[in-house]
């Protein structure tokens, strides 16, 4: 007798992890430029988890919101984000074979960021081991490049390449106040076709 093989969100239930009971907080800022306009993208990510994701109308970021803590996101790193990847993907998956699909990855994100990027600086968010920053600081000759990631274990690797290194996610970025909008840079409400959908921050 056979028994069919368990889905992915089978799998990824089977792990325990409660999205919901985890400490969060509200964003009332865009981590990036700080301003309040917002539109909702999203209320459940690939996991099946309902995560809120905001697009800030301003500058165009795309983050997590509420988010979950720092120290929530740091247990989250160190004993649920391998296995929750395994359980999506159906096999396990070491920090080597996630740098092997950035390498390809790194090439055709350099492609299309030709015509646009001169030297300069580059943060890298979410960058995991920095093998994507590197290559494209390396490509573009940029003067300094840095990863910021909530994986410690990942940022040494990007650490050993020679990279700076943040530990943290966007979302915990603390700015110091608003910014105004550089007007060389398009407003980002036409990238949203939801105007309907903003909200200013609480």
């Amino acid at each position: 007798m056979t028994f069919p093989k368990p889905t992915a969100q089978e799998r990824i239930e089977a792990l325990g992890f409660d999205y919901r009971a985890q400490p969060k907080r509200r964003l009332d800022k865009c981590p990036l430029c700080a301003n309040r306009e917002f539109v909702s993208l999203a209320r459940q990510d690939r996991y099946g988890f309902p995560v809120r994701t905001d697009g800030c109308l301003t500058c165009g970021l795309v983050f997590i919101n509420p988010v979950m803590t720092d120290e929530a996101y740091a247990e989250f790193y160190s004993r649920t984000y391998r296995d929750l990847i395994a359980a999506y993907g159906g096999k396990p998956k070491s920090l080597d074979s996630v740098e092997r699909g950035q390498v390809r990855y790194a090439k055709l994100l350099g492609d299309y960021l030709e015509p646009h990027v001169g030297t300069g600086m580059l943060l890298d968010v979410g960058g995991s081991t920095g093998v994507v920053a590197q290559a494209i600081a390396d490509r573009f000759r940029l003067r300094e490049a840095t990863v910021l990631d909530p994986s410690a274990e990942e940022l040494e690797r990007a650490a050993a390449r020679g990279l700076n290194t943040a530990l943290g996610t966007i979302e915990e970025r603390r700015h110091p106040g608003p910014v105004r909008r550089d007007p060389h840079v398009p407003d980002a409400r036409p990238l949203y076709r939801r105007p309907e959908g903003s909200r200013e921050g609480p």
